[in-house]
């Protein structure tokens, strides 16, 4: 027995130290247990933390939600916050992440919640929070998931190697003549950086479309109203019922909720929304949801964010250190005023 047991032990000797790594240098300090740099902008990580501190005012969205400093928002609320956004969000999920927050915490005050003409696209269709929930509540789930795994051991080669750790996303540049001009120094129609991201948002909008590598020609191309029958953008109105629901339960329940339609560069509303009728469509959504009662601040379509050029990073990013505190305290007043003056 006592043998039989030796065995045992150096047959799980390595699986131990492997689970030791796997704590010590897991990607979102998922067990509480390690100081330094952590990924906050990821999904796992802000729904464990809202399991461990439910706050009663929350925001839910994509990377544009996503970044926005829940420091800087409890100072001007007076009340912390939980941030529920995260890169690359649909709007099924910030919907089921909605109902997983009003779920766990029954004193939910406040919901600012995102809607924009991307995540409202019925082919932009992702439902990855029911497996975010899943691994969030339970540790094993969240040892055994692949792609943790994979994170851990680029942080334990980022450890050995002396390379740092990525601890979120910073997005913030300063920019020179150069940016706006191509490579022969002929002026652009915006920042060459801006058409790149209109591109990439206009790939995703569209099917076939064959972007020009010059800029000059890529914005042509995107701005060519022949270019619509490419369109590949419908209203998703699954989730336009579903954030009806939101707001009735939200209005029967006391809790306040915004609707953001969170602020795009100019380049995005010429090169994208105006040339393939998007814009008009995705007005009558906000059209439906202030017709219930709930307020809108559509920084998408209507402005009013008060930012420049350059305070973008891209197209949909706000520089998180030029523009990024301006927006959000300009969106809070905002929410403030439209919900009466309430928090």
């Amino acid at each position: 027995m006592r043998k039989l047991l030796g065995r045992l032990c150096l047959f799980l000797l390595p699986v131990a130290l492997y689970l030791a790594l796997f704590v010590a240098f897991e990607p979102y300090n998922y067990f509480g247990l390690r100081a330094g740099a952590t990924d906050t902008n990821q999904p796992i990580y802000r729904v464990r933390s809202y399991l461990q501190q439910p706050e009663n005012v929350i925001f839910l969205g994509d990377s544009r939600m996503a970044h926005l400093d829940m420091e800087l928002a409890g100072e001007i609320l007076g009340t912390p916050c939980s941030n529920l956004a995260f890169g690359g969000a649909s709007e099924q999920e910030m919907i089921d992440l909605f109902w997983f927050a009003a779920e766990e915490n029954p004193n939910l005050e406040r919901v600012y919640l995102e809607v924009s003409f991307y995540t409202m696209n019925r082919y932009y269709d992702k439902d990855r929070a029911g497996n975010i929930r899943t691994v969030a509540e339970n540790p094993l789930a969240y040892m055994l998931n692949l792609s943790y795994n994979l994170e851990m051991l680029a942080n334990l080669k980022n450890t050995l190697t002396g390379a740092a750790p990525v601890a979120g996303d910073t997005e913030t540049a300063t920019y020179t003549p150069a940016d706006y001009q191509d490579e022969g120094g002929n002026p652009l129609p915006y920042r060459r950086q801006l058409i790149d991201y209109a591109a990439t948002i206009y790939g995703v909008v569209t099917s076939g479309a064959d972007m020009p590598a010059d800029p000059a020609e890529a914005v042509a191309y995107m701005t060519d109203p022949a270019n619509i029958e490419l369109r590949q953008w419908e209203v998703n109105t699954e989730q336009l019922e579903r954030l009806k629901e939101v707001a009735a339960w939200c209005k029967e329940n006391g809790v306040e909720l915004v609707f953001v339609a969170p602020p795009v560069e100019e380049s995005i509303t010429d090169c994208v929304l105006e040339p393939l009728g998007i814009g008009e469509e995705f007005a009558a959504v906000l059209d439906e949801l202030r017709a219930t009662g709930t307020p809108v601040l559509d920084y998408e379509l209507g402005g009013g964010h008060g930012l420049r050029e350059d305070q973008f990073f891209d197209g949909f990013h706000i520089d998180t250190v030029y523009g990024l505190p301006q927006y959000t305290a300009t969106l809070l007043a905002d929410a403030n005023a439209a919900l009466g003056g309430n928090g």
